[in-house]
């Protein structure tokens, strides 16, 4: 295991400590199975692709260690491309 320290808002803190005294489990307990279901329901595609389709590890070494990536939304309105008609 990782230690991570982690700074999170005074309300946020509440919740959790309340839910781990109510479930009597660990706050550190509650944050990992949270994360694990973040992961479940989210995706890295873009990445994902990237590795997918590179053959080349330097490269994809190189790609995850800069992490360029931007966001395709953000490139749209930098670009005045809209998908709203």
């Amino acid at each position: 295991m990782k230690r991570i320290n982690l700074t999170i808002d005074d309300k946020l803190y509440e919740r959790t400590r309340r839910a781990s005294f109510i479930t009597r489990r660990s706050i550190s307990d509650l944050l990992r199975e949270a994360m694990r279901e973040w992961f479940l329901n989210h995706s890295f595609s873009h990445k994902g692709e990237l590795l997918l389709e590179s053959s080349d590890e330097k490269e994809i070494l190189e790609i995850l260690e800069s992490n360029d990536f931007v966001e395709m939304d953000d490139v749209k309105l930098e670009l005045g491309i809209s998908d709203k008609k």
